[in-house]
């Protein structure tokens, strides 16, 4: 019980600052910045509802007392108990497990793409004549990482890691939303760029959001409607047994709520800047207080992520041209229309790849490659170019904890819903307790093989938050009714 739930006996205020840890990732803050800079504010508004709706389902122990009178230790004996079927434990903890690997196994290939934008590191290195990828070698080294924590204790080295790295996060997230708000005037800067939208597009006006596409009112209602009746879809992972009563965990799903608007916050703030900065006609020369046009982010942004997706240096030096012949200045006439989503500044940039790769099948997959790691890493590529020496080291920092901190929990979380549920019901009696954690450990070593694997070999071409959506929906589709009815 102490490799698996920290022997119950963490209180509420532990167990919120380490989920919080644990929930905010590298991937969550890009997945989100990429969401918020196709729609600004105003979806986010609607948005807002989820917190109260969220402290509400926590303060009633929904679903949570249910799962902790049982004093179970995963989810397939919860529902083994529940249902009296075996096989129905595990193939519930299968499916939930393939949903989970397949949604968590691209984070630590998001997360080594900030780095690489962020920090500005080449694609390849050479080491000793050889011509390596940087882009293995990173993700390789954050999934050593966080096994390093997993393999001394389990759950309790996670939460007393998470929450160190909970409590050393939320001045950082004070101090970048502070700069931001010295930095940049709601006036002058954020309020004209979020007002420029054509009708039924606006950043700004909740009410006028009817013509957005992909994150709409619609998929706000489908979130609303999952967060009550998947309440219970993840019970099991990271800390939802580790209370010292039933009491404690429900007051740190309250605290919880509430205290997630902070990083939210940060988020928000976040891809506002990167709006306003690639928008703003303040920012349309380097004469700017930051010492560089929106023109030449893009065009850098362009360039290396063109290094990595058209392996043809004859096709990339034609694309680069067609990029660099893009006008950096506009007509009042066209600084006066509206923006959309589907005319804006990047426009232009998409246009000059797509038609000068052409229309051939590969051609196709690399454009969308482009578009995807270009909306991707717009955040990390602004920011770096934005922030001074300190902020620069301080957010570096703040993504380095969230990838620590997120990475290992999601391996130990599919590593022991694997190893309680598919592989130890497959054995006749019990394991003593040396083999049983020795299956812990070593079924966490596979799982990270896995997330490796997925990260050098598969390309993921569409928004982030669709991809988990989409994913998640595997298991979340049949999870609400079994485990709240």
């Amino acid at each position: 019980m102490d490799f698996l739930a920290a022997g119950r006996v963490a209180g509420r205020y532990i167990i919120s600052v380490g989920d919080l840890a644990a929930g905010l990732s590298v991937i969550s803050l890009v997945a989100n910045a990429e969401q918020f800079y196709q729609t600004g504010f105003a979806v986010s508004f609607w948005g807002a509802v989820t917190a109260p709706l969220g402290i509400f389902m926590a303060l009633t122990g929904y679903c949570l007392y249910r799962w902790r009178e049982t004093r179970c230790l995963s989810l397939g004996q919860f529902l083994e108990l529940r249902y009296g079927s075996r096989f129905f434990r595990v193939f519930c903890a299968a499916l939930r497990t393939i949903a989970e690997l397949i949604t968590n196994a691209i984070g630590p290939a998001i997360a080594t793409n900030f780095f690489i934008y962020y920090l500005g590191l080449p694609h390849r290195i050479t080491v000793m004549g050889i011509n390596l990828p940087c882009y293995v070698i990173i993700v390789t080294l954050c999934l050593c990482l966080a096994l390093v924590f997993i393999w001394p204790s389990g759950r309790i080295s996670l939460l007393i890691t998470d929450t160190f790295q909970g409590l050393l996060s939320y001045p950082i997230f004070v101090i970048i939303v502070g700069y931001i708000i010295l930095n940049f005037s709601w006036t002058n800067d954020i309020a004209p760029v979020m007002l420029n939208r054509v009708s039924g597009q606006s950043f700004l006006n909740p009410y006028d959001v009817s013509e957005l596409r992909d994150f709409n009112i619609f998929a706000l209602v489908v979130t609303l409607f999952s967060s009550v009746l998947n309440r219970a879809g993840w019970i099991g992972n990271d800390t939802s047994g580790a209370g010292r009563t039933p009491h404690e965990q429900k007051m740190a799903g309250v605290l919880e709520a509430w205290k997630n608007g902070f990083a939210s916050m940060m988020i928000l703030l976040l891809a506002v800047v990167v709006i306003t900065f690639m928008t703003g006609p303040r920012f349309m020369h380097s004469d700017n207080k930051f010492k560089i046009s929106r023109t030449e982010i893009r065009q850098e942004l362009s360039a290396k992520v063109l290094d990595d997706v058209v392996a043809d240096t004859a096709v990339r030096a034609k694309v680069m041209k067609a990029i660099h012949k893009i006008p950096e200045t506009f007509t009042k006439q066209e600084w006066d229309r509206p923006l959309s989503q589907q005319h804006n500044l990047d426009t232009p940039y998409f246009n000059a790849v797509r038609d000068t790769l052409g229309d051939t099948p590969d051609a196709r997959h690399q454009f969308q490659k482009y578009r995807s790691l270009y909306q991707q890493m717009v955040m990390p590529s602004v920011v770096s170019k934005i922030f001074p020496v300190g902020m620069l080291g301080l957010f570096c920092l703040l993504m380095v904890m969230l990838l620590v901190s997120t990475d290992d929990s999601r391996i130990f979380n599919a590593s022991s819903t694997l190893t309680q549920d598919v592989i130890l019901p497959m054995f006749k009696g019990h394991l003593d307790q040396r083999k049983h954690l020795l299956l812990l450990r070593l079924t966490s070593v596979a799982v990270a093989l896995l997330f490796l694997m997925v990260s050098i070999f598969f390309a993921q071409l569409d928004y982030i938050n669709m991809f988990i959506t989409i994913m998640c929906a595997l298991w979340l589709g049949g999870a609400g009714p079994i485990m709240v009815f």
